[in-house]
């Protein structure tokens, strides 16, 4: 059986200026950042701030240890890692303070204390902690209230905490299980907490990557204006209303004058995007074509059901057939679309070509010009530039898209149902009706089928 890797990208940290590189710097002190592959870190912001903090004092039970975990004024990273439902590494200074992640039965934010968080925390003795008379820790093991010699965290059971051998060798983080004894579910060679303690902003992250961003947008505009000298197309920019199509309209438009712009409206799209598709036609003096499905998903729904993650038949309703009409009965010829396709994004984007022909719409010849391109990378054009991203960003959402959307993990419909409860739960409950119809547990619906 072959094995395919993908390279993901590195990431660094530079110590003096205590912000993030995205490449190896050639002078001064830094540290490669062991974040988890493929890295599509992206900055701490909006409503996460706010998320991550409620997490961090819900579990661990005390306000000033997010000063030590999450210190003022400093650029933190999230990134994106497995778990049941949403989940990410907290990086801070350089390295990882733990995992903020998203506890679908608690139906919570929570977090989780690893390596340099629980470095700080037995250190400085903050927050849930344990300090243990045993030679050395290991995944598994239980530890006994009459093996902890100093500790301060609250019984709950579930709840997590920091635990280190009282040699100071090892380092670990446990949860709390019946009779006050600690499960450890993960354990490592201790390591001496590092504080920087150096104020930086995202304006300083941008200086510090200011070359790279340079040559991102050169070969960005090489690769489009090279995909129009090689097929006799008309250039269309793809906008979905979210960062990535953002810079690419920026690049494609601003840049190199292209001024055909369309939009996908899927029918469900939020209002928040469609304020965006509107600022964005303002902000660049373009007309957007259209191509909208208006409410074929809920025509088509009594017929085909609820999609799945695995049955996402509303993917060629509402997006393959309207946009294939629109080019079809608008541009005569092949249509080159300019999209925002980043390679890091998915397992099966990392494989995509930059220039393709659609399997869908042969005379489709679809190009990716941000598709080496970071996360990262992407918010730090947009705020180098000063451009307008989609509002949901600030909201605690990561991807724009159709709300409603199988795919979507189950703190992405939270959001969804704070900010429009009228849309979910018309939503919820034509799925309650249809699983008691079907005979399937309401669980289907609490869990996202």
């Amino acid at each position: 059986m072959k094995i395919t890797k993908i390279k993901a990208p590195l990431l660094f940290w530079d110590i003096e200026h205590n912000v993030p590189l995205l490449e190896r710097p050639e002078e001064g002190e830094y540290i490669v950042v062991k974040a988890t592959p493929p890295r599509d870190v992206r900055p701490l912001m909006g409503l996460d701030v706010e998320i991550t903090i409620n997490a961090i004092i819900s579990e661990l039970k005390d306000n000033n240890v997010v000063k030590v975990l999450l210190p003022p004024n400093e650029v933190a990273l999230l990134n994106k890692v497995p778990y049941v439902d949403a989940g990410d590494e907290i990086i801070v200074e350089g390295r990882i303070v733990g995992h903020r992640f998203y506890d679908p039965i608690r139906r919570e934010w929570r977090f989780k204390p690893l390596y340099e968080g629980v470095a700080r925390m037995v250190n400085d003795e903050i927050g849930s902690f344990a300090i243990v008379n045993l030679p050395k820790l290991t995944r598994g093991f239980t530890v006994h209230r009459g093996d902890i010699i100093k500790a301060h965290f609250e019984y709950e059971k579930g709840r997590f905490v920091a635990v280190s051998t009282k040699n100071g060798k090892y380092h670990a983080v446990a949860k709390i299980v019946r009779g006050r004894r600690l499960h450890v579910i993960k354990a490592w060679k201790a390591r001496d907490p590092r504080y920087i303690n150096k104020s930086s902003s995202i304006n300083d992250v941008i200086k510090a990557n200011e070359h790279r961003l340079n040559v991102l947008v050169s070969k960005a505009k090489l690769i489009i204006r090279d995909a129009l000298e090689r097929h006799n197309a008309v250039p269309v920019i793809s906008f979905s209303g979210g960062k990535d199509s953002l810079v690419v309209l920026d690049i494609a438009c601003k840049e190199l004058g292209i001024d055909n712009v369309i939009f996908n409206d899927t029918g469900l799209e939020l209002p928040e995007t469609i304020r965006a598709v509107e600022q964005a036609a303002d902000h660049y003096g373009v007309d957007i074509l259209i191509a909208s499905a208006n409410d074929s998903f809920f025509k088509a729904l009594p017929i085909m059901g609820p999609p799945a993650r695995d049955y996402r038949w509303c993917c060629k309703i509402c997006k393959l057939r309207p946009i294939a009409k629109l080019y079809r009965t608008t541009f005569r010829g092949q249509v080159m679309s300019i999209v925002g396709q980043r390679k890091l994004e998915s397992f099966a984007r990392a494989f995509a070509p930059i220039v393709s022909r659609s399997l869908w719409i042969p005379e489709n010849i679809v190009v990716a010009p941000i598709n080496e391109w970071t996360a990262l990378d992407v918010w730090l054009y947009i705020f180098r530039k000063k451009l307008r991203p989609n509002e949901l960003y600030m909201k605690g959402l990561d991807r724009i898209g159709c709300w409603l959307c199988p795919a979507c993990e189950l703190a992405e419909y939270e959001i969804v149902k704070k900010l429009h409860p009228d849309l979910w739960n018309s939503w919820e409950s034509y799925l309650r009706k249809w699983a008691k119809k079907h005979g399937i547990p309401q669980a289907w619906v609490d869990y996202g089928g």
